[in-house]
């Protein structure tokens, strides 16, 4: 009974033993780690340091000899988008701000209601003609004939800049231009068409829509100075008086910063140069000043219309 006891007592002490040893390691250990640990000092950090890097990037336009470029001494710049860069033809638009504020011929092909993606790979009348991909290949093509049978309603708020926009698109010749500049809002996120296309391919898609035409541009016109630029985030109100954010809401193909992610993808691939307005300084706490039922703002204009203008001043020279 006595030898019992003790070989109880011999293993209750051993094991306390080992279990001293063991928290003695561990103290030892945390002890070493702050010892080896940098100290951070946080104090003169400001708020908003740690947000979301803007994520511009400027490619530098092709250099060499391209027998088909004509050169003149202006550099011309065709916008390609919506009311996004037109504003629905009002005066306080981005497009004019680029007009007043940089040494180029702005050409303006943009249509009130077009959208990147489109129902299907052929050219018919209606909205579709006026997808990205279509409008450059029926320019690109000298053929606009889908366009110009289209009522302009469909395209359009105001017939005469309708008519002003067949007259442009008809004469509009890429081998003159130096820049393309194609800027569309979220049309394609609300209209519920894929971030994703179902491949590369696939114009219907608004990924597959971007592919597709850079590969054009890029195959036929060498020269060019591509320029993407960003939907800026967005917000409307809905039947109920609530706000609803882009960045926020699913529509079955995740948010819309998954829809920026694509399009900053196929920047990077083709090598185009990227404006970011879609983390350049609206959200969610100022949204309202700048959007308003997914529109932008005259504060937004002007901001994300100066955010274009100092990029092209500050990141990239003419392209003749």
């Amino acid at each position: 009974m006595e030898k019992e006891k003790k070989r109880r007592i011999g293993i209750v002490t051993i094991l306390g033993v080992i279990i001293l040893a063991m928290v003695a390691f561990i103290i030892y250990r945390l002890v070493d780690w702050d010892a080896r640990s940098i100290t951070v000092v946080t104090d003169d950090i400001e708020e908003g340091e740690f947000d979301i890097e803007v994520q511009d990037m400027y490619f530098y336009p092709p250099e060499g000899d391209f027998p088909n470029h004509v050169k003149d001494d202006v550099e011309d710049i065709v916008v390609i988008g919506n009311v996004y860069a037109n504003n629905s033809g009002n005066e306080h638009s981005i497009l004019n701000m680029l007009r007043d504020n940089l040494d180029a011929n702005i050409i303006d092909i943009t249509v009130d209601k077009s959208r990147v993606s489109c129902d299907g790979p052929e050219i018919v009348c209606g909205v579709d003609c006026a997808s990205l991909y279509h409008l450059v290949s029926e320019i690109a093509d000298h053929d606009i004939h889908a366009l110009a049978e289209t009522e302009w309603a469909t395209l359009f708020f105001d017939e005469d800049r309708y008519y002003k926009f067949l007259k442009t698109a008809n004469d509009l010749d890429f081998n003159k231009v130096d820049t393309v500049i194609i800027m569309y809002n979220l049309i394609d996120y609300y209209a519920g068409k894929a971030a994703l296309a179902i491949s590369e391919d696939d114009i219907r898609g608004l990924r597959g829509s971007y592919e597709q035409s850079l590969t054009l541009l890029q195959e036929k016109y060498p020269h060019l100075n591509i320029i993407l630029v960003s939907p800026y985030p967005s917000v409307f109100t809905d039947e109920n008086g609530n706000l609803v954010y882009s960045n926020m809401t699913d529509y079955g193909l995740l948010t819309s910063s998954y829809y920026f992610e694509n399009i900053y993808f196929v920047a990077t691939k083709y090598a185009t140069s990227f404006v970011d307005n879609y983390t350049y300084g609206i959200s969610e706490s100022n949204i309202t000043e700048y959007v308003k039922d997914t529109q932008l703002t005259d504060k937004g204009i002007d901001f994300l219309g100066q955010h274009i203008i100092d990029f092209l001043e500050k990141k990239g020279g003419v392209n003749y």
